[in-house]
C-alpha cells in the first residue's frame, strides 16, 4: 500500500519573482508489518544514498509507521531491521517534492530478503499531485537541450503557446491554462522566474542539473504565489567520491537547412565549454560542488520587411558553487552561489526594420541561497532559508538622447505599433534596470502516528518574500515616438511617410519623477497535513494565507490585501497493494502581485501625450523625391514646435500618478482547481497515469474608466479622466485538460510519453509579447464598447487542443570492451493554435482583430477625453480562433557513445539531428523573444488587420448598428497569415554534437 505523505518537500523557499519556493526535498514513509498483517513497532529503518551525507535512520512507531524526511532527490537504499525478522532492503527513487510511500512486510527468519523497486516507474504514481520527474541522464541521452525548459517541454498539461518565445522557436510556457507569467520555476528551491513575464531565467549549467520535476495540479499548500504550475530543478551537490565532467559542445548556424522563408545563414562554429567538479572535503560531513559554462554564440539575423542580415552575438559565462555541511547527524547546512556575466550585441525589441534600431545589452545576475534543515528526534524536522537574487539590464536601448537621433519611428500600416526603425526602443544611456528579490522562510514538519487518528505528517511555516524592481522606463532615447502613416522601402533605406490627415501621431513620453524602486512584499503562513487514514485511503489537507504589502516606486501603497487558499485531496488504493491509485483534488492557488500591473506611479513611469500631426505631407508620393528619416523628423518637429509644441491640445493623455491610480487595494488573481486521476504501477518496469483537471481563473486585472471614477486636473489646468486599476470577475478564463502519461522498460528499450487533450477559453488573454501582463479595457469608457465585438468569448490565444511527446532509448547490444552505444528518439506532435499574440496592441490579442474609432457614433456622456491615449478600440471581425496555425510534427534523433578508460573515466560523444525529416509547418511558433527580460526577436506570423484607422482606402463604420464588410470597412493586411521571419516555421533539420569526459 502506498500513502501520500506530504512532508518532505522542502526546506525552504526562496527568492525571486512573485513565487514562493522551498529547497525541494522528498520523503519516504510507510508502515512495517509482519506476514500476518500485524504492525511492527521498533523496526530500524535506514536510508543511504550517494545524495545523502551519512545514513538517515528512523524507528517505526508503536503502530508500525515511520517517516524519513528532508531527503535530497536521488536513489535510496532503504533497509528494515528487527531482531527475529528477516532484513528487507528496497531501492527507491525520490524526486523533489515527492512523498514516496513504501510499506514493507517482514517475514520471520534470519536471512536477508532483497527487493528492488524501480523509482522512475513509480514517481508520483500514488500522489494527489500530478507530477513528472525527468532525470538529467535521460535528457542528456535524448535529443534535447538538457535545460530546465527541455524538461518542461516533455511534461503534460504544458503548452508553448504563450506570448513571447524561446531560442528554440517556440512560444512561452503556459501550464494548466494559466497565463504565461503565472507559473513558478525553481532552481534548488529558489524561484528563477523573470519578474514581469514570468518565464524562467537560464540561471543554471546544464551538466550541473540532477533532475527536474514538473507539477501541474494537486500542489501542496507549502507552495504559493502562482496560478499555473510548479517546476523544480535540482543541481548536484557533490558526494563522498570525487566526480566531475567536461563537455565541449559545437553548434553552427550553417549546420541546418533553411526554412521556406529562405533566410541567410552564418557559417561559424560556436563552442560551449561546460565543467563540473564535486566531492568530499570531509567524508560524510562536508561536500563541495562547482560548475561553469562558457559560450560565445553568433548567429545571423534579419530585419523585418527590409530583410537586412546582421550578426547577433551572445557572450555568456555562468558559474555555480555549492557547499553541503552536516553539523551533527541530521543537521545540514547548505549554501550555494550562482553568477552570470552576459553581454548581447545587436539586440532588438519587436519588429525592427533596420540595423539602427539594434542595441547592445548587458544582463548580469547572481543568486545566493543559504539553507538549514534538521531532524529533531523521531517526530520533528525544522527548515529555514534565506535567499536573494540580483538581475540588471544595462545598455538596453537608444545610444542617443538627441531629438533627431534618439526618436523612435513606427510604421502603423504594418499592424499595430510593433514595426520600428531609425532608433532603438528604450534608452540605453539612461539608468540601468534592476529586478531583485529576497525571501526568508521558516518551516517545521511534525510526524504523528496513532491507532485511532492514523498517520499525520503536518508541515507548517511562514515566509516573507519581496519582489523589488528599479526602472526608469524611457520609451526612447529622446522620449519621443512618431507613429507614422506608413513607409517607403528602397533597398536598405526606409523613408517615413508622415501625412497630415490624422494618420500620423506624435507621442511624447516624459518621466516626471525618478523611481525609488517598487517593493511588492508577500507574507504567508501555511499548514499542510498529509494524513494516512488507513491502508487504503490518505488525505491531503492544506490551508495557506497570503498577505500582500506593496509599495510603488514613489512609496505609495498599492496593496494591503490577503487571501486564504485551500488544498483538499484524497488518494484511494482499492487493492491496498500499491498497484492502483485513484485520486481527487479541490484547491485554490493564489498568484503573487505583478510589478507590471502594480506600478502606476509617476516615479519611473512615462506619461503619454499624443497629438495628430497636421503639417505638410512628408514623402506622400512614393515616386517623387523622398527625404530620409533625419530630415523627415526635423521637418515634423519644426512644424510641431512652431504650432505650440507640447502646449497644443492633446489628442489623448495618460499621466501616471495624475489620472491613473490603483483602486483601493489590488488583490491577487487566483485559480480554482478541480482534478481527478487514476494510476497503475506496472510491476517494476513502468507505470501509467491518467488525469483530468479543470481550472477557473478569477480576480483579473482591469482598468476602469467610467462616469463614476471622476476627473482630475494637472498643474497646467488640463482635465483628465481618472483610470482605476482594479480586480474584476466580469471576465472569464477557463481551462480543461485530460492527460495520459506512461513509462515502460522493454529489456534494452526504455520508452515514455504523454498526451494532452485540452481547451482554454474565455474572453481575456491578459498578456502580450511587448508588455507581458495587461489590464482588461472592457470597463474603460464602456459606452464606447460592446463585449460582443470588443471582447467576445471564444478559444483564447494559448489554446492548443492536442499535444503529444513520445520518447525512447535503445541500448545497442555490443561487447562492453568496445564501449556502449545508445540511440534516442523524441517524436513531438501538436495541433495548431490561434495566431494569437502577434501584432496585438491591447489586452485582447487575437486574429482578425483591428482598431476602430467609435467616438463619432457615441454622444460623449461627460468624459474629458473619451478612449484616452488610444482613441481606438479593438474590434473582432471573426471568432478568436478563426485562423489557426498548422499542426506541428517533428522527429529528433540522438546517438550516444561512451568508452571506459583505464582508471574509471568515461569519454563520450553525443550527436543530434533535430527534425530528421525536415518537416516544415507554419506554426507561428513564438512572438517576442525576451532575453532574461530584456531585448527581443520577433518570430511570428503577420496578423495585420486594416481599418480606417490605419488605411486611407477603407471606410469607417458604426460598430453599434452596422455589420462591417470586408473590403469596405476592413481587410486583412496584404501579408496576413504569412511568415514575418524564419521563426514562424518549425525548426529546420539541424545537426549539433558534443563530446567530453566524465568520472
Amino acid at each position: 500500500m502506498r500513502v501520500k505523505v506530504s512532508l518532505a518537500v522542502a526546506c525552504l523557499i526562496l527568492s525571486v519573482a512573485r513565487a514562493g519556493a522551498q529547497v525541494p526535498t522528498g520523503s519516504i514513509s510507510g508502515r512495517v508489518s509482519d506476514s500476518s498483517g500485524g504492525v511492527l513497532p521498533g523496526v530500524t529503518v535506514t536510508a543511504t544514498s550517494r545524495s545523502l551525507q551519512g545514513p538517515r535512520v528512523a524507528v517505526s512507531s508503536g503502530f508500525g509507521d515511520y517517516v524519513l524526511s528532508l531527503l535530497p532527490p536521488g536513489d535510496y537504499t532503504v533497509t528494515f531491521e528487527l531482531m527475529g525478522f528477516r532484513t528487507a532492503t528496497q531501492r527507491v527513487g525520490v524526486a523533489a517534492t515527492e512523498a514516496v510511500p513504501l510499506d514493507v512486510t517482514l517475514g520471520v527468519g534470519e536471512f536477508t530478503e532483497r527487493v528492488t523497486v524501480i523509482g522512475d516507474a513509480r514517481s508520483f504514481a500514488q500522489s494527489v499531485q500530478t507530477g513528472t520527474t525527468f532525470r538529467q541522464e535521460l535528457l542528456s541521452a535524448l535529443p534535447t537541450s538538457r535545460t530546465l525548459g527541455a524538461a518542461v517541454l516533455m511534461a503534460p498539461n504544458v503548452k508553448m503557446t504563450g506570448p513571447g518565445g524561446t531560442s528554440g522557436g517556440d512560444g512561452t510556457f503556459t501550464i494548466a491554462g494559466a497565463m504565461a507569467y503565472d507559473s513558478l520555476f525553481l532552481l534548488n528551491g529558489v524561484a528563477i522566474t523573470e519578474n514581469l513575464r514570468g518565464q524562467p531565467f537560464a540561471l543554471f549549467i546544464e551538466d550541473a542539473i540532477q533532475e527536474t520535476t514538473v507539477a501541474t495540479s494537486g500542489i501542496s499548500a507549502e507552495y504559493g504565489r502562482f496560478g499555473g504550475g510548479l517546476v523544480n530543478a535540482i543541481t548536484k551537490s557533490g558526494g563522498n567520491d570525487f566526480s566531475g565532467s567536461y563537455r565541449l559542445s559545437f553548434n553552427n548556424d550553417n549546420w541546418r537547412t533553411t526554412t521556406p522563408f529562405a533566410e541567410t545563414k552564418l557559417d561559424k562554429t560556436v563552442p560551449t565549454n561546460e565543467y563540473t567538479l564535486g566531492g568530499p572535503i570531509v567524508r560524510d560531513q562536508l561536500w563541495f560542488f562547482t560548475a561553469g559554462r562558457l559560450r560565445r554564440d553568433e548567429q545571423s539575423r534579419q530585419t523585418i520587411a527590409t530583410n537586412v542580415s546582421y550578426p547577433r552575438t551572445d557572450d555568456e559565462k555562468r558559474y555555480e558553487g555549492k557547499l553541503t555541511l552536516t553539523v551533527t547527524p541530521g543537521q545540514i547546512v547548505r549554501g550555494s552561489f550562482m553568477k552570470i556575466q552576459q553581454q548581447v550585441t545587436n539586440v532588438n525589441f519587436q519588429n525592427v526594420m533596420d540595423v539602427r534600431s539594434l542595441f547592445d545589452q548587458g544582463q548580469p545576475q547572481d543568486l545566493l541561497s543559504l539553507n538549514y534543515n534538521g531532524v529533531i528526534g523521531s517526530k520533528l524536522a525544522l527548515e529555514g532559508q534565506y535567499s536573494r537574487r540580483h538581475f540588471s539590464i544595462t545598455g538596453a536601448g537608444s545610444k542617443s538622447t538627441d531629438l533627431i537621433d534618439g526618436t523612435l519611428l513606427i510604421d502603423r500600416s504594418r499592424g499595430g505599433t510593433s514595426f520600428r526603425y531609425w532608433a532603438a526602443t528604450f534608452c540605453g544611456v539612461c539608468d540601468d534596470e534592476e529586478r531583485n528579490n529576497t525571501e526568508v522562510l521558516a518551516k517545521a514538519t511534525y510526524f504523528l502516528s496513532s491507532d485511532r487518528l492514523g498517520v499525520h505528517t503536518i508541515a507548517f511555516g511562514f515566509d516573507s518574500y519581496n519582489d523589488h524592481r528599479f526602472a526608469n522606463n524611457h520609451q526612447s532615447g529622446s522620449d519621443y515616438r512618431i507613429l507614422g502613416t506608413s513607409t517607403v522601402i528602397s533597398g536598405e533605406t526606409i523613408y517615413p511617410v508622415f501625412l497630415g490627415n490624422d494618420s500620423t501621431i506624435i507621442q511624447w513620453n516624459p518621466i516626471a519623477l525618478s523611481s525609488e524602486g517598487t517593493d511588492l512584499r508577500t507574507h504567508a503562513a501555511f499548514v499542510n497535513d498529509s494524513w494516512r487514514v488507513n491502508d487504503g485511503v490518505s488525505l491531503n489537507l492544506g490551508l495557506r494565507w497570503d498577505r500582500n504589502q506593496g509599495e510603488d516606486a514613489a512609496g505609495n501603497p498599492v496593496s494591503d490585501s490577503s487571501q486564504l487558499s485551500h488544498r483538499l485531496g484524497i488518494v484511494w488504493d482499492p487493492t491496498r497493494d500499491g498497484r492502483w491509485s485513484i485520486s481527487g483534488n479541490f484547491a485554490r492557488y493564489v498568484s503573487g502581485l505583478n510589478t507590471g500591473i502594480a506600478e502606476n506611479s509617476p516615479a519611473g513611469n512615462p506619461a503619454q501625450y499624443q497629438w495628430f500631426y497636421q503639417g505638410p505631407a512628408i514623402n506622400a508620393d512614393p515616386a517623387g523625391v523622398l527625404v530620409t528619416p533625419d530630415v523627415a523628423i526635423r521637418q515634423l518637429f519644426d512644424w510641431f514646435n512652431a504650432n505650440g509644441g507640447t502646449n497644443r491640445p492633446y489628442l489623448s493623455a495618460d499621466v501616471p500618478g495624475v489620472n491613473t491610480f490603483i483602486g483601493e487595494s489590488l488583490d491577487s488573481p487566483n485559480a480554482l482547481e478541480y482534478a481527478a486521476g487514476v494510476s497503475r504501477v506496472l510491476g517494476q518496469r513502468g507505470s501509467v497515469r491518467a488525469d483530468w483537471v479543470f481550472r477557473d481563473f478569477n480576480d483579473f486585472y482591469v482598468q476602469r474608466t467610467d462616469l463614476t471614477t471622476g476627473r482630475v486636473t494637472n498643474s497646467l489646468g488640463t482635465e483628465f479622466d481618472v483610470n482605476l486599476i482594479e480586480n474584476s470577475n466580469d471576465l472569464e478564463r477557463r481551462y480543461q485538460g485530460g492527460t495520459v502519461q506512461a513509462t515502460y522498460r522493454f529489456g534494452a528499450v526504455d520508452v515514455g510519453g504523454n498526451y494532452t487533450l485540452s481547451r482554454t477559453w474565455g474572453n481575456f488573454d491578459g498578456e502580450n509579447p511587448a508588455s507581458g501582463p495587461l489590464t482588461s479595457q472592457l470597463s474603460s469608457y464602456p459606452e464606447y464598447r460592446e463585449a460582443r465585438w470588443n471582447l467576445p468569448d471564444g478559444n483564447l490565444g494559448t489554446d492548443q487542443r492536442h499535444r503529444a511527446r513520445v520518447w525512447g532509448i535503445y541500448r545497442v547490444p555490443m561487447d562492453s570492451s568496445a564501449g556502449a552505444l545508445d540511440v534516442g528518439v523524441v517524436y513531438a506532435a501538436a495541433s495548431g493554435a490561434p495566431f494569437g499574440f502577434a501584432g496585438a496592441t491591447a489586452a485582447s490579442p487575437g486574429t482578425a482583430m483591428g482598431q476602430i474609432n467609435p467616438r463619432p457614433y457615441v454622444t460623449n456622456p461627460g468624459y474629458a477625453n473619451p478612449l484616452g491615449t488610444t482613441a481606438t478600440v479593438e474590434y473582432f471581425f471573426f471568432p478568436r480562433d478563426r485562423y489557426r496555425t498548422e499542426a506541428q510534427y517533428r522527429t529528433d534523433l540522438s546517438v550516444n557513445y561512451r568508452y571506459r578508460l583505464p582508471g574509471g573515466a568515461d569519454v563520450f560523444f553525443h550527436g543530434e539531428v533535430l527534425n530528421v525529416f525536415n518537416q516544415f509547418q507554419l506554426c507561428g511558433c513564438g512572438g517576442t523573444v525576451f532575453n532574461n527580460g530584456g531585448g527581443s526577436d520577433i518570430r511570428t506570423i503577420n496578423t495585420a488587420v486594416l481599418t480606417a484607422s490605419n488605411s486611407g482606402t477603407l471606410l469607417p463604420f458604426n460598430p453599434f448598428t452596422q455589420t462591417p464588410q470586408q473590403g469596405t470597412h476592413w481587410n486583412l493586411g496584404p501579408t496576413f497569415g504569412q511568415a514575418a521571419s524564419r521563426f514562424a516555421y518549425t525548426s529546420p533539420r539541424t545537426f549539433r554534437f558534443n563530446l567530453g569526459v566524465r568520472f
